[in-house]
Order: structure tokens, then C-alpha cells, then sequence
């Protein structure tokens, strides 16, 4: 399922950069369930309504600018870059 929200994230995102740019957003089943000002406010705002390991936080920038990747999975968040 994560690997559905990125791929919704990567498909989308021109269209998620008008309205998130610069932006932490959550994603869930291919849907952004909240938008964030940094990835700790992001990482913990959704930790209080979603179980950890059920969604995706992605900085929302233009492609070239930011090159990774953030997960949450069961109780640990890691880094991915994005090749």
C-alpha cells in the first residue's frame, strides 16, 4: 500500500505542488490526509489519528529540488532517496 501513495505522489505531483508546495504532506490510500510546515510536525500530527506503517510523508517539492523519500513503518521512520 505505501508503495501506491508514493507512486500517487510521483504521478501527481505537479498537480500537489499549486496547492502543497513547499509543504510535509501525509498520504494514505492515495489520498493527502494533511499538510505540515516540517516533517516532525507532520510525523507527529498524523501519528495521533493513523497508525504507524499505514502512510507516507513526502516534502512537496519540484522533483530536481528534493530527492527523498519519507516513510513511517510500525514504529520506526526512515529515509529513502529516490533513484
Amino acid at each position: 500500500m505505501l508503495r501506491k501513495d508514493y507512486d500517487y505522489f510521483i504521478d501527481n505531483l505537479d498537480e500537489l505542488l499549486l496547492k502543497y508546495a513547499g509543504r510535509y504532506i501525509a498520504i494514505k490510500g492515495e489520498t493527502v490526509i494533511g499538510d505540515y510546515g516540517s516533517f516532525d510536525d507532520a510525523y507527529m500530527g498524523t501519528g495521533k489519528t493513523e497508525k504507524a506503517g499505514t502512510f507516507i510523508i513526502q516534502h512537496c517539492v519540484p522533483d530536481d529540488e528534493d530527492s527523498v523519500a519519507y516513510y513511517a513503518w510500525n514504529n520506526v521512520s526512515f529515509r529513502q532517496a529516490r533513484v
